[in-house]
């Protein structure tokens, strides 16, 4: 005896965001990053948004912390021409390696390797909504 049942193929129709802020860096991340600070410590995101020069830079630097139940997206403020690692300190600090280009004195421009410092807080077991950026 066989039996057979009506199949019914499902399809659910999705539309695109709209082309708000919000969303619509997502069409520009060029690379990205993910680490976690410790195995209970915060996820940890750092993302390369194309938008600036590519000449010269032209990648511009977001880090994203969730940490219990808590998650902040930050702009840096670093134009950049390539992130190339990140890495992890003591005391929430997010070290970040990069590649950026700026212009020599005979107008010409070059490259060199930085590292920058993101340093993030947490008080009383919650993630704040502050981080600070050093060279």
């Amino acid at each position: 005896m066989s039996l057979s049942l009506p199949l019914q193929a499902m399809a659910i129709e999705r539309m695109a965001l709209t082309n708000t802020a919000q969303y619509s860096i997502l069409s520009s991340v060029l690379s990205f990053y993910r680490g976690a600070y410790s195995e209970s410590g915060p996820e940890i995101k750092i993302f390369g948004v194309g938008g600036g020069d590519p000449a010269m830079n032209g990648v511009f630097v977001y880090v994203s912390i969730e940490y219990n139940s808590e998650a902040f997206v930050w702009e840096t403020g670093l134009n950049v021409h390539a992130i190339q690692k990140i890495s992890f300190a003591p005391d929430n600090i997010i070290l970040v390696d990069v590649k950026e280009d700026f212009m020599s004195k005979e107008s010409a421009i070059s490259s060199r390797k930085q590292t920058y410092q993101i340093k993030f807080y947490i008080d009383k077991d919650t993630l704040q909504k502050k981080v600070t950026l050093e060279k």
